[in-house]
């Protein structure tokens, strides 16, 4: 019965599909004695590349210097072109907010010249008026206030310092 189970698995299709295995039949009752060497010659091979380097020529070397120092040397332009990119944004920022603050000082002192300074002029006109009058007794109050409103100058122009002090920060994290 033996001699049939290994007949039938020389005859089988799928046995015989690989070059490395050997067409040796081996009964199932040997098949724990099968010794190591037997499996190692049925095993594939995988060779090793050779470790052992032939001396370069010296045109190789330099050839290897050269890219390297190339690689190293792209590496470091494309960083200085990317802070000067992020450095130019940040310079269209800072120029925007200049801008802007340019923008609300014209405005006040726009507002300053045009209408204020109008307004003392206009009291220090009344003031000059009443002082010229004949009679001023009784109208203390009204010199006094047209006086007082003619030359307090109750506002004081601070330029906006909001982008200094954004550039000056910039400048300090750098």
């Amino acid at each position: 019965m033996e001699d049939n189970v290994g007949e039938k698995i020389s005859e089988n299709p799928v046995n015989t599909k690989s070059e490395n295995i050997s067409n040796e039949i081996i009964p199932i009752d040997e098949i724990d004695n099968v010794a190591p060497k037997q499996e190692t010659e049925n095993m594939e091979e995988h060779y090793h590349p050779d470790l052992h380097h032939k001396p370069k020529p010296g045109k190789e070397y330099l050839l290897e210097f050269l890219m390297i120092f190339l690689a190293v040397t792209m590496g470091f332009f494309a960083e200085s072109f990317r802070e000067h990119l992020t450095e130019r944004t940040k310079e269209r920022e800072f120029i925007k907010s200049m801008i802007e603050d340019l923008k609300s000082d014209s405005a006040f002192l726009d507002i300053s010249i045009n209408q204020r300074i109008l307004f003392h002029i206009t009291w220090m006109d009344s003031t000059i008026h009443l002082l010229q009058m004949p009679a001023l007794n009784g109208k203390d109050r009204e010199v006094y206030r047209a006086f007082f409103l003619a030359t307090s100058w109750t506002y004081n122009f601070h330029p906006s310092q909001r982008t200094q002090q954004e550039i000056g920060a910039h400048e300090r994290n750098l």
